[in-house]
């Protein structure tokens, strides 16, 4: 097919120390039946092997004279664009054939400034905590409506000129973390309409240990509780960005009593504390129920109940997180 009569994508991906990734993530994109991309890479002063690999692809490297982060080193990319479409992904992301001709397809609407794909639930590692991140935001993201305020950018597409008029990512944010729910907030909020295309499923090789899972769970809650303060969402505001369930968020809260409970427990020697932290714990696992037992559909019943004694814990994670954010914001650091 005629490339002339295909809109030109162009794919931007940061990377930074990416040599475990980065030549399977390419192979992958250049199997892409779409017939009309370029690729730009944007390596943020990486110590490894990674602009080596790069060279050995057709795709333009482009060096950032420092390093500064993901968020600028996407700006930069776009920059470099000269397509009328961005598309951007993670140096872990495996696409599949379709995924760019799928995007393409959903941006012929011209009511649709971008388009946003979800992890798939296929994953190369077999650790616990790897399957219970990977699986939380494949699960998290296929109960959402098609109409979004979120722009996840380990595979998310937007129109160049949209992309610039809300100006880009805040650079601000040297971590990979929540700059992409601040930019999708900032582009919905100029009435730009953002899609989730439940097709555009994408395989994110990133290997969690158990302490890795719980601090991205901090570092994410921190800076979503700044970008609340900063931005002083309304309720519906709120809600139109927020990915967790309800049940997840109000569970963030009950973990914090479930703990109180057993600490007073251990403290006091009193049975009441320890049956208070079984009837909280309950209700924490009934609010959550349905993505407990697709943890269990999806990879059986010892995930399943390694799965029910970690959930607390990741949720206190992200209370610890909220809570040191509020602190920080009132001190002085919006960021």
């Amino acid at each position: 097919m005629s490339t002339s009569s295909k809109p030109l994508v162009s794919v931007i991906i940061p990377i930074y120390n990416a040599q475990d990734t980065l030549a399977l993530c390419l192979e992958r994109l250049y199997q892409s039946d779409y017939p009309n991309f370029e690729v730009i890479l944007v390596d943020d002063c990486s110590t490894d092997t990674s602009p080596e690999i790069a060279k050995k692809y057709p795709a333009r490297l482009v060096r950032m004279p420092r390093n500064q982060g993901a968020a600028a080193a996407r700006n930069q990319g776009v920059q470099e664009a000269k397509g009328a479409i961005l598309l951007f992904m993670d140096a872990d992301i495996l696409v599949e054939r379709n995924n760019l001709s799928l995007v393409a397809d959903d941006l012929k609407d011209a009511k649709i400034a971008g388009v946003v794909g979800l992890l798939s639930p296929k994953l190369k590692f077999s650790n616990f905590s790897s399957n219970y991140k990977n699986l939380y935001m494949h699960y998290t993201y296929s109960i959402l409506p098609r109409s979004v305020s979120v722009f996840y950018t380990s595979f998310a597409a937007i129109r160049k000129e949209v992309f610039k008029e809300c100006g880009g990512f805040d650079e601000k944010y040297r971590q990979a973390t929540i700059e992409d729910i601040e930019v999708g907030e900032r582009i919905t909020s100029r009435g730009h309409k953002l899609v989730l295309d439940k097709r555009l499923q994408v395989e994110h090789l990133r290997h969690y240990f158990f302490d890795e899972l719980l601090k991205t769970g901090f570092r994410r809650a921190f800076g979503i509780m700044k970008i609340m303060l900063r931005k002083k969402f309304s309720a519906e505001e709120k809600a139109g960005y927020q990915t967790s369930p309800f049940g997840y968020r109000a569970g963030i809260g009950i973990s914090f009593f479930i703990f109180f409970s057993l600490l007073m427990w251990i403290i006091k020697g009193s049975s009441c504390y320890l049956i208070g932290a079984w009837v909280l714990y309950l209700i924490l696992f009934l609010l959550n129920i349905d993505f407990l037992l697709y943890l269990r559909q999806e990879r059986g019943f010892k995930f399943y109940l390694q799965s029910c004694a970690a959930i607390a814990l990741d949720m206190f994670a992200h209370g610890l997180g909220a809570v040191y954010g509020l602190i920080s914001y009132f001190r002085g650091k919006r960021y």
